[in-house]
């Protein structure tokens, strides 16, 4: 009973915020409409917590020395750390070009990024973002992604862990090749990798990749594998410096960067 209580009332609210037609407004002009439970969680995760804010500073302080930023976002989702950081550029005073990479594997999520993000990031803009639909870790193949009703939690493995448990359907997606599809970017400023537990094959199989990135923001999931190892081999990459910038035992997120 508990269960459906919850269930009705995640409903209802995701019907609320349709109906209400809310649109998130940035300081830098740019805008995004709350349709959905979902988009509200990432907007409470990313804009509410300032979760990137302290690397995406770093960077925007930089910026006026430089006359383009260029990052990457693995599990872009619905693209809602690319509106962050350009929000946080522009309105830190950077008015060069930002080049980005969205990796996402979910088609849903990917036509969300096409029909509310790309629109208002074009030339126009000062961006040039491009969306590679696939998953990352493998270098080729193909596997199975479940689909959470919450696309945050969206994930390959079924692990023993109830965030990841309850799915609402899967989905087949092919691996992109990390290389080949950030070719275009001449540098990398930031990579941020939150994609439920296939960080450990992105770092297994991309280590020179990695270590191109000035900064790596990285949400790690103990479900999946070892952490201490994991941040280790992160080390080894060519950074210098981990920051915790969420400590929490089961999923912290770490900065790494070159000092």
């Amino acid at each position: 009973m508990n269960k459906l209580a919850k269930r009705l009332a995640k409903f209802s609210k995701g019907l609320l915020l349709k109906e209400l037609g809310i649109n998130l407004k940035l300081e830098s002009g740019l805008t995004f409409p709350v349709t959905s439970l979902d988009n509200w969680n990432l907007i409470n995760e990313i804009f509410v917590n300032n979760e990137y804010a302290r690397p995406l500073d770093s960077i925007a302080g930089g910026a006026p020395n430089v006359a383009q930023v260029c990052f990457v976002d693995l599990g872009a989702n619905n693209g809602m750390f690319s509106l962050y950081l350009v929000n946080r550029l522009r309105t830190a005073g950077f008015n060069g070009k930002i080049a980005g990479l969205l990796v996402e594997p979910a088609s849903l999520c990917v036509a969300e990024i096409q029909s509310k993000l790309l629109p208002q990031l074009g030339a126009s803009s000062g961006c040039e973002l491009r969306i590679a639909h696939g998953l990352v870790g493998k270098r080729a193949g193909s596997a199975v992604l479940h689909l959470h009703a919450e696309s945050l939690r969206n994930h390959l493995d079924c692990s023993d862990s109830p965030t990841f448990r309850t799915t609402i359907g899967t989905e087949k997606v092919d691996y992109v090749d990390l290389e080949k599809v950030a070719a275009w970017l001449p540098s990398i400023d930031i990579i941020k990798c939150d994609i439920e537990g296939s960080e450990f094959s992105v770092v297994a199989n991309y280590a020179n990749f990695l270590g191109k990135a000035r900064n790596l923001v990285m949400e790690a999931h103990r479900d999946f594998g070892d952490l201490a190892g994991l941040q280790s081999s992160i080390m080894s990459c060519g950074f210098n410096r981990c920051q915790v910038i969420k400590d929490r035992p089961d999923t912290p997120i770490w900065w790494f960067s070159k000092v």
